[in-house]
């Protein structure tokens, strides 16, 4: 996209607080985890820009708005095509109610190592 903007003029970077250019960064600031999870509430199909073994391995983020990426796409998202991505880019639809999952760990409230 920063090499060849032209292309990209109809995409919306639904993670995307503010561009590169206007924060003054590379690859700008993105929204935190609450306003991610609402945006993606809102589509129906997603664009996702990852190398596969982001999507599809115990990884782990630290980043709660990292998190969410893959919970939300996770729970109620699936890929379009089956089998392995052939590249980092994959086209994800809204599953249907029915198909959904439970909320990921990674989105739970950890509990007291008491209990």
């Amino acid at each position: 996209m920063l090499a060849y903007p032209k292309g990209f003029r109809r995409a919306w970077d639904i993670a995307l607080r503010q561009s590169g250019p206007r924060s003054g960064t590379l690859y700008g600031r993105e929204v935190g985890a609450g306003e991610l999870r609402r945006r993606l509430a809102s589509v129906d199909r997603v664009w996702v820009v990852a190398e596969p073994y982001a999507l599809n391995s115990p990884w782990y983020p630290s980043n709660p708005t990292e998190r969410v990426k893959l919970a939300v796409v996770g729970e109620e998202f699936r890929p379009l095509s089956e089998g392995p991505p052939d590249g980092p880019l994959r086209l994800y639809v809204r599953r249907p109610a029915a198909e959904r999952t439970a909320p990921l760990a990674a989105e739970r409230t950890p509990q007291s190592p008491n209990r």
